[in-house]
């Protein structure tokens, strides 16, 4: 079923679907309006590593889903608006972002995964999270714009992007978050105020002695769903990583935008696409905001290759198969 729908999928443009309804049903195990990322990066001792990135679902954000005319989760458990009194729909919220972090933190402690990067993340779920993942007893170094003094993100559902290392594996030589003001293009030529949160890693994996650059990307959203100016952007900050430390480089996450124009972009740049829909937007269109773009330099990587969907968390599976169904119907 996955290869023939994605044989009419072209992930490199905006498809349109069919909002969800009673007829049409999202599965229940899905938490997200994105799913998972990843990637395999394979080097010469045969030891790979696995660096994972979703988008999860941050309260702040659950109003865009009931946006157009008839958006794709407006009758769904998706569909909480800001600031609702209902109590059986904010129970589900609680319940449903506890899943996502359970989900996650296994991942971690199994070593599933050896990098998690979150996008749309807020104080209190980070915060929670790096709690719990401390009292298991595990060795990781999560790393955000929570880690700067008076940041002022306490109880709020803000937007923020981590980078959760296991530091059995890795020894952490540097990292920062570093905020870059820019603006973004709105229709009718309107520049808006835009703001890149980026939070980064320069790594030395133990066992292969070799040094790699990490960067947790979340590119704000524009009327076009292109943000040219968020992506050239870090097309700069990129750049400047690459002639500042020689590394092997890997930046992945939420573009807001469809692949092809990430390449048009992101100059001397790869980017990997997953082979599947990651996300279906209040517009009902279905694509490939995330991805991974990387620069490889001789630093250790051998190769990189994404992963398959059956190595990501069970909810994000769920989406991506809704998503399809949907799509199907509208061939």
């Amino acid at each position: 079923m996955l290869k023939n729908t994605l044989k009419h999928l072209n992930l490199n443009s905006f498809n349109k679907g069919t909002p969800f309804t009673n007829s049409n049903k999202l599965d229940k195990n899905v938490n997200s309006d994105h799913s998972a990322i990843g990637c395999v990066l394979e080097y010469d001792d045969e030891n790979p590593i696995i660096v994972q990135a979703v988008n999860i679902s941050n309260v702040e954000y659950h109003k865009y889903f009931e946006l157009g005319d008839n958006p794709p989760f407006k009758q769904t458990h998706l569909s909480v608006p800001k600031n609702c009194k209902d109590d059986k729909k904010n129970k589900w919220l609680i319940s449903k972002t506890e899943i996502q972090m359970k989900n996650l933190i296994n991942d971690l402690v199994t070593e599933k995964v050896h990098i998690q990067i979150i996008s749309e993340g807020n104080y209190d779920f980070l915060t929670k999270m790096y709690f719990k993942l401390n009292e298991l007893g595990f060795n990781f170094k999560m790393i955000s714009i929570l880690n700067t003094e008076n940041h002022g993100y306490v109880g709020k559902p803000s937007n923020i992007t981590a980078i959760i290392i296991n530091t059995s594996i890795f020894e952490i030589i540097e990292h920062d978050t570093f905020t870059f003001l820019y603006k973004e293009e709105q229709n009718g030529g309107i520049l808006r105020d835009s703001k890149l949160v980026l939070p980064w890693a320069r790594i030395l994996n133990k066992k292969t002695g070799k040094s790699l650059v990490v960067l947790g990307i979340h590119l704000s959203g524009c009327d076009s769903q292109n943000p040219k100016g968020g992506l050239s952007e870090l097309n700069r900050i990129i750049t400047c990583f690459n002639d500042t430390f020689k590394d092997d480089l890997i930046a992945l996450g939420d573009f807001n935008t469809v692949p092809k124009n990430i390449r048009k972009q992101l100059l001397n740049v790869q980017v990997l696409t997953p082979l599947y829909p990651t996300h279906m937007n209040p517009d009902s269109n279905i694509v490939a905001y995330d991805n991974i773009s990387y620069i490889l330099t001789g630093g250790g990587i051998k190769s990189i290759n994404l992963l398959d969907l059956c190595d990501i968390p069970i909810d994000s599976q769920a989406l991506v198969t809704s998503i399809l169904k949907n799509y199907e119907i509208t061939l």
